[in-house]
């Protein structure tokens, strides 16, 4: 099923996860899990099923401007078995729509010290991959951690694997990340940004219960 976004609807969903109302006249980040765009008017999108190390989810705004890219928002498979905190695992980003998720803050700046992003500001939460296997399992649990770099950059392209490119940052293809860049940070200037990250899948449930009632 293609579900076609719109700012009310993505208000109302990120209100329904217990989270308070994405502030008008301002631009937030989005990021949704699992799901490809159609060459649809509007920005229509639909399930996929989840593939590891694959540019298989979508990054994006919504607010002053509501638009999604294909990119990623969990790490590759490079990292996932060599991970940089070795005793730890790599971590993912926890979503609005998960337990202990929240909305986190972001601002524009260098990734790595050389190239435009946007960076973390302030903690997150994460599940930590100790097992390696790219999969939760019961005993990786939330938790919140500081500083530890997860920023959103431009990444490979959509026909490659994700490889070396994340290792647990969020990102958008090459091809899209010009545009990106422009319609967010250049376009909407702002001291900080609301990064909401949401599942495709839990998304489109909430959508279909709302149509029905």
């Amino acid at each position: 099923m293609a579900i076609k976004l719109d700012n009310n609807g993505l208000r109302a969903y990120v209100e329904y996860c217990g989270h308070p109302r994405p502030t008008d006249g301002r631009l937030h980040l989005l990021a949704m899990r699992g799901c490809r765009r159609y060459p649809a008017e509007g920005v229509v999108i639909s399930l996929v099923e989840p593939i590891p190390d694959s540019f298989d989810d979508m990054c994006g705004f919504l607010g002053s401007d509501l638009n999604l890219y294909a990119g990623t928002v969990d790490p590759g498979r490079h990292y996932s078995l060599h991970p940089m905190r070795p005793k730890e695992g790599c971590a993912h980003l926890v979503g609005i729509d998960e337990p202990g998720g929240k909305p986190y803050s972001y601002k524009r700046g260098l990734h790595r010290g050389k190239a435009w992003a946007f960076v973390q500001e302030g903690p997150v939460v994460v599940w930590r991959d100790k097992s390696r296997d790219m999969v939760q399992q019961p005993d990786e649990m939330p938790r919140s951690e500081s500083a530890i770099g997860l920023n959103i950059h431009r990444m490979g392209t959509i026909r490659s694997s994700i490889g070396r490119w994340s290792a647990g940052c969020l990102g958008v293809v090459d091809r899209w990340w010009s545009e990106f860049w422009k319609r967010s940070a250049v376009a909407h200037p702002q001291e900080s940004y609301t990064l909401y990250l949401m599942d495709f899948g839990r998304y489109a449930h909430w959508y279909d219960h709302e149509r029905a009632a």
